[in-house]
């Protein structure tokens, strides 16, 4: 995945977390990790598993980032990896996740239609740095079949 988008990321959601949260500076800088890597994780967990339509749709603005799959997905797995850390923060997890998501997804969303990458796969896969034949495997019937298994 593209490391100069998940950079771009971190910041994004280091002022986030600053504005909403207005957290100490470990807690900031350890948040912001967590986040960084269940978000990488769930897409890649997410992407084997059920393919790309459902981010396809998100990121051409046809589907509703809030009430998709790979949303709820994601805020499970940043509250799973939040409650795993047993940070002592003055907000509830729940609460700090749900937003947390809610802010990365349309941050990306946003970050790809203001891109110069054409609005398609081609697209899509350059923006997250992703190798279009991985992806043309991933999406087939066969590569779905797979991903279920893991």
């Amino acid at each position: 995945m593209s490391h100069s988008f998940f950079n771009s990321i971190q910041n994004q959601l280091d002022v986030f977390l600053k504005q909403s949260f207005s957290l100490d500076s470990n807690n900031q800088n350890t948040l912001c990790k967590i986040g960084e890597d269940s978000l990488k994780k769930t897409l890649k967990q997410y992407v084997l598993k059920n393919g790309t339509q459902e981010l396809e749709q998100i990121l051409y603005q046809k589907t509703e980032p809030k009430s998709s799959k790979l949303s709820k997905t994601a805020t499970e797995n940043l509250l799973q990896d939040l409650d795993k850390n047993k940070m002592n923060l003055p907000f509830k997890n729940q609460e700090i996740a749900e937003k947390s998501i809610d802010f990365l997804i349309k941050f990306t969303v946003e970050s790809f239609q203001s891109s110069s990458f054409p609005k398609n796969t081609d697209g899509i896969c350059g923006f997250l740095g992703i190798d279009k034949s991985i992806l043309k495997a991933i999406n087939s019937p066969v590569g779905k079949l797979f991903g279920k298994f893991f």
